[in-house]
């Protein structure tokens, strides 16, 4: 599958950007299942442009007798010509280069799985962790990596997951959870370990006539001495309280609520390209859902900026959608969301947002 993805957290950040059209990546993302004829999978990225990153990942998903038990190894290398190295007035601030790359990462990965049963699994990774950045980087923000510029440290992490949704993409019925406990030690014999909980929750209901609701609970946990501002990212990354997605929020512990309503307006019969003759890729599905939203988040951030005003303070917001669901579970969003500070917007994403 092709690569061509936004160097930025969202589309939103990436339209503010002068230099939006540079910061692109593009590349190739290669998946061989049934490696062996064993059910084992080979992924691969080759991600040039903005960013760049190699990567390579096996995965054997039934050993032993009972096929319970798998393995998973992997590597990964990373680099950007930009970095962002500080969060002033809630937004991201970056410092770029135009010969050299500011940051690159490192990390090898090995880890067993264990099958419980179809929808319960666990696993346990152990990883090693090798990043790096400018002088420069270390002299507009040394909290960056506490002082330094380069860093090693070993993750060791449990992940456990029931998924009992009844599909991946535009999930309706169900419920899915997640733990992840994560430990983190610096190989510096100076830095103070870090350990990391992580908690998701979804559970999605059929309320009958073609109305259907969703509740989603995530937060996060972290417990050390001292917090490297490269380990404060909290709400406006990977979790969102959606209507801010021109602001990030740093801290240590966060919570996340999100609710919504949805009526099916259409689904009709999957559109058939009769000029196609491969069953796989000639069946095209529509779906399109209406959608009202509210959010509601909490990021702890002890020792925050002044200038930064949304952590420790209660985010919030309530917005109206179209959801399309079509070609390979694709799902496209169109929101109209009113934040916590009186602000409104119309916002895009490429996913399901609980």
């Amino acid at each position: 599958m092709p690569i061509f993805s936004l160097a930025d957290r969202n589309l939103r950040s990436w339209s503010e950007r002068t230099d939006r059209w540079r910061r692109v990546d593009y590349g190739l993302h290669v998946v061989r299942n049934n490696f062996r004829g064993r059910n084992e999978q080979v992924m691969a990225n080759l991600q040039l442009g903005f960013n760049r990153k190699y990567e390579l990942f096996y995965e054997a998903p039934g050993l032993g007798t009972y096929r319970r038990i798998g393995l998973g190894v992997g590597a990964s290398f990373y680099q950007s010509r930009t970095v962002d190295y500080i969060t002033r007035a809630d937004r991201l601030v970056p410092a770029a280069s135009d010969t050299g790359f500011p940051i690159q990462r490192f990390y090898a990965t090995a880890g067993l799985r264990f099958r419980h049963t179809v929808q319960f699994r666990t696993a346990l990774d152990a990883s090693y962790h090798r990043e790096r950045i400018t002088d420069s980087i270390n002299y507009y923000n040394p909290n960056y990596y506490q002082g330094r510029t380069q860093r090693e440290f070993l993750d060791l992490t449990l992940t456990s997951t029931r998924n009992q949704r009844n599909t991946f993409a535009y999930p309706l019925t169900g419920q899915y959870a997640q733990v992840r406990l994560t430990h983190r030690v610096f190989l510096d014999a100076v830095t103070p370990s870090l350990t990391t909980l992580r908690l998701s929750y979804a559970r999605y209901r059929a309320l009958g006539h073609g109305f259907y609701y969703t509740l989603g609970l995530r937060g996060q946990a972290r417990l050390t001495r001292r917090l490297a501002y490269a380990d404060t990212r909290a709400l406006g990354y990977e979790d969102l309280v959606r209507g801010y997605d021109e602001y990030v929020i740093d801290g240590r512990h966060y919570g996340l609520a999100q609710q919504g309503l949805s009526y099916r307006l259409f689904h009709p019969e999957p559109i058939r390209v009769q000029s196609v003759d491969n069953p796989k890729i000639n069946t095209i599905p529509l779906a399109l859902y209406l959608n009202i939203f509210a959010d509601a988040g909490y990021v702890v951030a002890p020792g925050a900026l002044p200038q930064n005003r949304l952590p420790n303070q209660f985010l919030r917001s309530i917005g109206l959608g179209l959801h399309l669901v079509t070609y390979y579970d694709r799902v496209f969003t169109a929101e109209y969301t009113l934040n916590g500070l009186g602000q409104t917007g119309y916002f895009f994403r490429a996913e399901f947002p609980i």
